[in-house]
């Protein structure tokens, strides 16, 4: 993971100097390896989080990936699977995420869940993993999830805004998707969307909406072409298609 946060910081300050901003990027540089820093502790308290599921994961991998995931793959749960508790998403859209997320779930037993925790849990280890616990066991996670946590956060020195969301996909999901779920495509994702400037123009409801079904059709096209690979986001014509496939779209 240290390796992948690097990584991270390095794409963005390539990106950051060689765009319009050019040598002032660099303070954008330093800012986004903050916000990778942090995503990195996000993540490994996730881990923990979903490691009480890690027994049976073992053992369902003795058997054939296709029996395995048919196994491990439950009905979607009679919840709503997004969470927000600081409204940055319109109930409408809410609405809609669920419907997507409950399609995915349905179709191809892929798990993916939205979370917009309170204002600052994030930073407080403990708070944040009791916040997550029940959570985890209303919608049935487990460590072939994935989760987007988004919630406008600040650094504490400086005040500077840091991106809005952060993708973490469980290890298992990694494993079934190796070399085509690609960490550049989720900080890609992530970026493009949850970067400061970008949320300040199009809003946080709309940011979080079309992060989440740039992912939810990445993984649509993982499970309909086995040899597809993502390395950056999609377009929205690429969303657009692999939906229509699906009937998420007229």
């Amino acid at each position: 993971l240290a390796s992948d946060v690097l990584r991270g910081c390095r794409q963005t300050w390539q990106m950051m100097w060689l765009g319009p901003a050019g040598p002032k990027g660099l303070g954008g540089w330093r800012h986004t390896c903050s916000a990778r820093g942090e995503e990195a502790a996000v993540a490994r308290q996730l881990h923990e989080v979903f490691r009480p599921h890690s027994r049976r994961s073992f053992a369902l991998s003795l058997l054939t990936p296709q029996v395995a995931w048919a196994a491990e793959a439950s009905a979607v749960p009679d919840v709503e699977l997004v969470r927000d508790d600081t409204n940055l998403i319109a109930p409408s859209t809410q609405k809609y995420l669920d419907k997507i997320l409950r399609a995915l779930q349905e179709q191809t037993g892929l798990k993916v869940r939205v979370i917009c925790p309170p204002t600052g849990i994030q930073f407080e280890r403990e708070n944040f993993r009791e916040y997550l616990r029940p959570i985890n066991k209303n919608w049935g996670m487990d460590s072939s999830s994935l989760v987007i946590i988004a919630e406008e956060r600040f650094q504490k020195r400086t005040g500077r805004a840091l991106p809005l969301m952060t993708i973490q996909p469980q290890f298992r999901l990694q494993e079934r998707f190796q070399y085509r779920l690609t960490q550049d495509f989720v900080l890609g994702v992530a970026d493009k969307f949850g970067f400061p400037a970008t949320v300040n123009e199009k809003g946080t409801d709309l940011a979080i909406m079309e992060a989440t079904e740039n992912v939810v059709a990445a993984l649509f096209d993982f499970v309909d072409t086995p040899t597809v690979r993502h390395l950056q986001p999609l377009s929205p014509d690429e969303v657009s298609v692999i939906f229509k496939r699906h009937g998420l779209r007229s």
